[in-house]
């Protein structure tokens, strides 16, 4: 386990909860003599740098000065994270909403039997974490700002542990902001800086203070309010309407080509099975499996050869980390079905200990799935005008997903989740850009509608369900790809202070491009002989038909050949000059 992960392990006990709370330390967090020692050694010191802000999880604080941001591919409960490189200081931020009520000390219940409580819950991890710590402190304060129900409303530990020859302290902070929502703090740092980082902790916790996030609940509720009205003119035929048979995409980073993508969309009852032998040697391909219905499928085939992309620095490399995936997206036209496939292949182009090439393969099947089911309900009366035996019953429906992840290391831990009413299929998701209204339009009262929607996706990279916001802007001149054209432009957002993606689509509907400033990435449409120019061996094919491993996958265990009939193309790449 290196430095880093054994940082964010000390946060993966929780799942913490949706806004900050402000917070003014009542007590130390470790004992008196050393927070004395700290309070001489630094009370004329400046420790805390620049504010941080998170609106909408309603929190703000002053993070430690020589901290910056850093980029993290957390859920919607990391509200951020924090680094100093050169004093190797790590900061987390986070939150959690239980799904029951919970308690920061241990108790017991009526029966007498007890109940551990979330600070005994969390040392317990961070024991079996993190071997041979020590647990400086794992107490209770209270602070002003915590719930007003609970006398001791903050959970306070510091645990000293070793790693890679070196010893760290971690300090953390629960604070209970009501029976189901906690906050959680943590800065990790070398124990070198023991008594500077127990100042700084302390300081950094009188900094933070409540936001209000009343205005942007408002505007979440009326944003869902325009998707639901949005979604009900989904029709098949409008589904239909935006289908392009093959797209080519370039994806450059600072104007240099990094990688390319083809797609092709199309009306389908399902995504192809593979090709079986004699099938392939009757020269059919997998559009004849292609099954016809009123559904969408959308295949992408997408390889980027990138030199800034660094996954492991340990690792030395002779050449740029190539990623290669293939992809299909189904969904019924009705929403209420969907399944797709994700095949990943990624080479490092290194080599372990042996002399073997490093590369890994990542196979991601999912599904969801809409279901109208009747239950028994004890709270209603029996009996109905046609039946006055009727039992009495509730018509409930039901939207979850499942998703399975599969490595040459076996089989990882599922996704299971319950979707919100706005959810929207990874097809329909690719497809959103050109979904949205493109032209101002009024209202019953004269006013111009507005044109704001959120979404509930699924997010590949976290493997989590999260909020897509979608802005649409009038049409203007724009500069995009060093050129000026008219264009509508549609801002992409996942979450609320997500990194925006900008999509250009003409006033008639065709796709432009997009980019992102912030990353630096561009995707513009072309055709299958520029890539072919640019990538002498670009692979424009569509994706191979897939289907679900049978069985139990065991560590270990190679992933059934089956499973892509039609290998990506691993083989290294270089643009053509």
């Amino acid at each position: 386990m290196n430095r880093t992960s054994l940082a964010l392990c000390l946060t993966s006990s929780f799942a913490l909860a949706s806004a900050g709370w402000p917070v003014s330390m009542a007590a130390p967090l470790v004992p008196a003599a050393t927070q004395s020692a700290a309070q001489d050694d630094a009370a004329s010191t400046e420790l805390l740098g620049t504010p941080y802000e998170n609106q909408s999880a309603g929190i703000s604080l002053r993070i430690p000065a020589g901290c910056h941001r850093i980029r993290t591919n957390g859920s919607g409960d990391d509200l951020g994270q924090f680094a100093d490189g050169k004093r190797d200081w790590q900061l987390k931020l986070n939150r959690s909403l239980r799904d029951q009520p919970t308690a920061l000390a241990s108790t017991s219940n009526n029966f007498n039997q007890p109940q551990q409580g979330l600070l005994d819950e969390t040392v317990a991890r961070l024991k079996r974490d993190l071997p041979g710590c020590k647990v400086l402190r794992s107490d209770l304060t209270n602070v002003r700002d915590g719930d007003p129900k609970v006398k001791d409303n903050v959970g306070m530990i510091a645990v000293m542990y070793a790693a890679a020859g070196s010893h760290f302290l971690t300090q953390q902070a629960i604070i209970q902001a009501n029976s189901r929502l906690f906050y959680f703090v943590a800065l990790t740092t070398p124990d070198k800086d023991e008594r500077t980082a127990v100042e700084t902790f302390q300081q950094m916790l009188d900094s933070v203070r409540i936001l209000d996030t009343s205005r942007i609940a408002q505007e979440q509720q009326e944003r869902l309010w325009r998707t639901r009205t949005l979604m009900l003119g989904w029709s098949t035929a409008k589904l239909h309407s935006v289908l392009v048979d093959e797209q080519w995409v370039r994806i450059l980073r600072n104007r240099k080509d990094i990688g390319y993508s083809y797609i092709t969309e199309q009306t389908a009852a399902g995504v192809p099975r593979p090709l079986r032998v004699d099938e392939v040697r009757r020269g059919m391909s997998d559009r004849d499996l292609v099954k016809p219905g009123d559904g969408m499928l959308i295949g992408v085939r997408a390889r980027s050869i990138d030199p800034a992309a660094d996954i492991d620095p340990n690792l030395k490399r002779k050449g740029p980390i190539q990623v290669d995936s293939a992809s299909w997206l189904f969904s019924a036209a009705d929403r209420r079905l969907e399944d797709w496939s994700r095949i990943i292949v990624v080479d490092t182009h290194s080599a372990d200990k042996d002399g073997k090439p490093i590369k890994s393969q990542t196979e991601e099947f999912g599904a969801s799935n809409k279901t109208t089911r009747t239950r028994l309900d004890k709270n209603k009366l029996p009996g109905t005008a046609l039946d006055p035996k009727q039992p009495p019953v509730s018509i409930t429906e039901e939207y979850t997903l499942n998703v399975d992840t599969v490595s040459q290391s076996g089989q990882g831990d599922p996704v299971d989740r319950q979707l919100p009413p706005w959810y929207i299929p990874q097809a329909i998701a690719h497809l959103l850009p050109r979904l949205v209204p493109l032209h101002p339009q009024m209202d019953e009262f004269g006013q111009l509608k507005q044109r704001s929607y959120m979404f509930a996706v699924y997010v590949p990279d976290i493997r989590e369900v999260m909020e897509r916001y979608i802005d649409v802007k009038d049409e203007q001149d724009v500069t995009f790809a060093g050129r000026t054209v008219r264009a509508v432009p549609i801002e992409d957002r996942i979450g609320w202070h997500g990194s925006v993606t900008v999509h250009y689509m003409t006033p008639g509907g065709v796709y432009l491009g997009s980019e992102n400033k912030e990353t630096h990435l561009v995707m513009i449409p072309t055709d299958a002989k520029t890539l072919l120019s640019i990538w002498k061996n670009a692979d424009l094919t569509r994706p191979g038909g897939t289907e679900r491993p049978r069985g139990d996958i065991r560590p270990g265990v190679p992933v059934d050949p089956a499973v892509s009939a039609e290998p990506i193309g691993p083989q290294p790449e270089t643009p053509v000059k």
